[in-house]
């Protein structure tokens, strides 16, 4: 019995350590405390349950906290600069682009080797008619015709990536409570507005496709220096943010660098065929 109320003691207090990391520095401390002594009060069977709505309630709290940061908290106040909320739109604006890129079109090149089936000249090697858009159930669609378009915008260049960027990362910073709601949703529709007008240009012939595929994926890469520059310049960011930046940074040069090789090449051209 002794052995495993120890065991359970440490458990939760492991969890409520992994919990609190999430929060920021000058709260974390206190609301594990908070979190402990609630904990010594229950009984083993209700601390599951206690730890799993914290877990739920988690990511509010933590929007709370920063939302308002030093207004009687007792935390130093954030002050968000324009380069700050730039680079957190640059940062929630370029991950799906970049994320979906890499899924839907080197893992699926080489995952399916589409290099045999072209070579075969039997199998099919379209990329709109192999996994995930074709061999799934048909409920989970949307998520890949959504990876698909978003890697697709990764493709097509700055016309079609900058929008996407300013549109999805500004939605993404108003959705977080940050500053300058006004601006940041006017930048948004003004995004959203000059995306559809590239997609419309294309789909009619007025803007010339020839800007896609190598010239396209230069602008990715551009941006990803961008975001990388961002990371180590700019002062008022988290440390998840600084090293969300320097990641997909680094992949979204590093993609433009690939595409720039034979396989590259060879890999973009069966997407775009």
């Amino acid at each position: 019995m002794v052995r495993s109320r120890l065991r359970s003691s440490r458990l939760a207090t492991a969890a409520t350590a992994v919990l609190a990391a999430a929060l920021p520095a000058g709260f974390r401390d206190r609301q594990r405390g908070e979190w402990t002594s609630d904990l010594d009060e229950l009984g083993p069977g209700a601390r599951l349950s206690y730890l799993l709505g914290a877990l739920r309630t988690l990511p509010g709290l933590r929007r709370s906290v920063l939302r308002h940061s030093g207004a009687g908290s007792g935390l130093p106040a954030v002050r968000l600069t324009g380069a700050g909320i730039g680079a957190r739109i640059l940062l929630y604006g370029l991950l799906g682009p970049v994320l979906s890129w890499i899924l839907m079109v080197p893992v699926r090149y080489y995952a399916l080797d589409v290099p045999s089936r072209i070579a075969g000249g039997t199998a099919d090697y379209d990329p709109k008619s192999l996994w995930p858009l074709a061999g799934t159930p048909g409920w989970t669609m949307p998520i890949w015709v959504a990876l698909y378009l978003a890697a697709w915008v990764a493709v097509l260049g700055v016309l079609f990536l900058l929008p996407w960027v300013v549109m999805t990362g500004s939605l993404s910073v108003l959705r977080r409570g940050r500053a300058r709601r006004g601006l940041l949703a006017a930048v948004a529709v003004t995004a959203a507005v000059a995306l559809v007008g590239a997609m419309w240009s294309l789909s009619t012939g007025a803007l010339p496709f020839d800007l896609a595929g190598v010239n396209g994926i230069r602008t990715t890469g551009v941006l990803g220096l961008v975001a990388v520059l961002c990371a180590v310049r700019v002062r008022d960011l988290t440390r998840r943010a600084r090293t969300g930046l320097a990641v997909v940074g680094t992949a979204a040069a590093g993609m433009a660098v690939w595409t720039a090789t034979p396989a590259g090449q060879a890999v973009l051209w069966w997407f775009m065929d």
